[in-house]
C-alpha cells in the first residue's frame, strides 16, 4: 500500500502551521496540568488540532499507477493526479505591452492566451506563477487549483511605467531555483514555461537560468513580439494602461523589438527548446501528444483515494463528545444552583 498526501497549502506553509501549533499544544498543555478540570479540554484541543493538521495534508493511498513515456493526461473527472508540476514563468516588464500581436494588440495578450492554453492541456496538475519585471515575485506558490493561477493570470497588467528602472530577462533566475530546489520531490516531473520579448533594458549582465535546470524534466521558453516591434502603452499608477505611448530619449514614440539570442541562451539554460510564437498557431504542448513541442518526459499517472474524510470524521465526533460533556455540565450547575435556592 502506498501513501501520498497532497497539502491544500504549500508544504512549507503546512510546516510552519505544524510548528506553530505544536508549541500552543505544549504551552497549554503546561498551564492544563496545573489546573485539573482543564486536563480533558486540553486533550480535545489538542487532538482536534492535531487532527485538522492530518486533513490539511490531505493523505491518500494510491489505487493505481502507470508510468509512459508522454503519457495522455486528458481526464476531466478530477480523480486523476498528475505527476506534473507545472511553472509559469511571465515577463511583465512594458515591453511584453508592446502592440505587435495579432495586429496591434499588446504581447500579453497572447502571453494570457497560451497560459490559459497549457493549464488546459495539463489537467489535475500543481502550477506556480511567477512574474519579473524589475524585481521577480511570487503570484501564486505551487496549488493545485488551477481556477486560481486562471484568475490571477487574467488579471495580470506590465509594470508601472515610472516604476521601470531598466530590466533584465534573467531577474527570475533566482527565485525560480529556489522554488524548485524548495518544492522538488523525485516522484514527480516540473515542467517549466517561460514567456518574454527577451529584450534586455537593463545594463547588468543577464542572470543564467542554468541552476534551475537540474530540477527541469521538460517544458519551454515561448517568445512574443516582431523584428519591426511595437509600440508600448504607458501605464500610469495602477490603473490601466493609458492612451499616451512610452518615449525614447529623443521624444519619440518607443519600439520594443525581440530578442530571440537572449530567449535562445535561456532555454539552453534550462534545457528546454524555444518556440517564436505567432498569433494564430496552434500551441501544443500536452505530453500526450505526438506533435508535442516540448521533449519527451516520463510520466506517471495515479489514481488516489482520499483519506482527508477519516479526520473529519474523527473531529466531528470530538467535537459531539465535547458538546455532549457541555451541556451534561451546564445541566449539573443548573440542577445545583436551583437546589441552592431551594434550600435557601
Amino acid at each position: 500500500m502506498n501513501l501520498t498526501v497532497t497539502p491544500a497549502i504549500p508544504l512549507g506553509w503546512w510546516v510552519a502551521v505544524a510548528i506553530a501549533s505544536t508549541l500552543f499544544i505544549v504551552a497549554w498543555g503546561t498551564y492544563a496540568r496545573s489546573k485539573k478540570n482543564l486536563n480533558a479540554s486540553w486533550l480535545v484541543s489538542a487532538a482536534t488540532i492535531l487532527l485538522l493538521l492530518g486533513a490539511i495534508l490531505n493523505p491518500g493511498i494510491v489505487t493505481s499507477e502507470t508510468t509512459e513515456s508522454n503519457a495522455d493526461q486528458s481526464d476531466d473527472s478530477g480523480k486523476i493526479e498528475s505527476s506534473y508540476d507545472v511553472y509559469l514563468v511571465v515577463d511583465t516588464t512594458s515591453s511584453i505591452a508592446a502592440e505587435d500581436w495579432n495586429e496591434g494588440e499588446p504581447r500579453l495578450v497572447g502571453v494570457k492566451s497560451d497560459i490559459a492554453e497549457i493549464i488546459t492541456q495539463y489537467p489535475n496538475s500543481r502550477y506556480t506563477l511567477i512574474t519579473f519585471d524589475s524585481v521577480a515575485t511570487m503570484r501564486v506558490p505551487i496549488t493545485n487549483d488551477s481556477s486560481a493561477v486562471l484568475s490571477t493570470v487574467s488579471a495580470l497588467q506590465q509594470e508601472v511605467t515610472g516604476n521601470s528602472r531598466g530590466s533584465s530577462v534573467g531577474e527570475a533566475a533566482g527565485l525560480l531555483s529556489e522554488t524548485l530546489e524548495k518544492n522538488s520531490d523525485p516522484d514527480r516531473q516540473n515542467i517549466v514555461f517561460l514567456f518574454s520579448d527577451g529584450e534586455q533594458t537593463s545594463n547588468k549582465e543577464i542572470e543564467s537560468y542554468a541552476a534551475s535546470s537540474e530540477y527541469v524534466s521538460s517544458g519551454l521558453v515561448l517568445g512574443y513580439g516582431t523584428e519591426q516591434g511595437g509600440r508600448m502603452k504607458q501605464r500610469i499608477g495602477y490603473a490601466a494602461p493609458s492612451d499616451s505611448y512610452i518615449k525614447d530619449v529623443n521624444g519619440n514614440d518607443g519600439f520594443s523589438i525581440i530578442n530571440e539570442t537572449n530567449l535562445n541562451t535561456i532555454a539552453t539554460d534550462l534545457g528546454v527548446k524555444y518556440l517564436h510564437r505567432i498569433y494564430g498557431e496552434t500551441l501544443d504542448v500536452a505530453p500526450g501528444s505526438e506533435g508535442s513541442v516540448i521533449d519527451k518526459i516520463d510520466t506517471k499517472r495515479f489514481g488516489v483515494f482520499g483519506l482527508y474524510w477519516v479526520f473529519a470524521i474523527l473531529i466531528f465526533l470530538l467535537m459531539t463528545g465535547a458538546l455532549v460533556k457541555t451541556t451534561r455540565d451546564i445541566r449539573k450547575f443548573s440542577v445545583r444552583g436551583a437546589r441552592k435556592g431551594v434550600n435557601k
